[in-house]
């Protein structure tokens, strides 16, 4: 009798689960596609490369980040759902190719979820002040070397 694994639900637990079937630990784990096995898209939050876990305590606040995996059947497609690194919360599936094809409505899920109103928050149009880059060229002239900034 072959027993049936179930994949885990939550991100942090998705994302350890991947790096087990990615470096298949178990026989049971080599006959899964790690491709096709939901984790956190590299370059979001917590999609570190590690299969052995995370922090054992998860963030203390709602933490958006971005799962992924290839549709399975269809190489070229990806499905994408927002995730959540403090708690369990996962949101719907969208399909798509990424590079705004699916992932941004995912993340934006996931941002609804950690950030309720952030949609409502007005958009920063114009910086108050100027940012001054210091001369770094001329070690002579006495002033700020290196990669000081400061605000005027």
């Amino acid at each position: 009798m072959i027993a049936t694994l179930t994949e885990p639900t939550g991100a942090r637990a998705r994302q350890t689960y991947y790096w087990r079937v990615r470096n298949a630990r178990t026989r049971a784990l080599a006959k899964q596609s790690a491709a096709q096995t939901w984790h956190i898209q590299p370059g979001h939050p917590d999609g570190a490369y590690c299969d052995l876990g995370h922090e054992l305590d998860p963030p203390a606040h709602h933490t958006p980040t971005l799962l992924t995996r290839s549709r399975p059947g269809r190489r070229d497609e990806q499905e994408f759902r927002g995730g959540c690194l403090a708690c369990g919360w996962e949101g719907p599936v969208h399909r798509g190719h990424g590079y705004g094809d699916g992932d941004n409505t995912a993340i934006e899920d996931a941002h609804d979820h950690a950030f309720p109103g952030w949609r409502a928050l007005p958009a920063v149009a114009k910086a108050q002040g100027e940012w001054v880059l210091p001369d770094t060229q001329n070690a002579d002239d006495g002033g700020v070397h290196g990669a000081d900034v400061r605000r005027q």
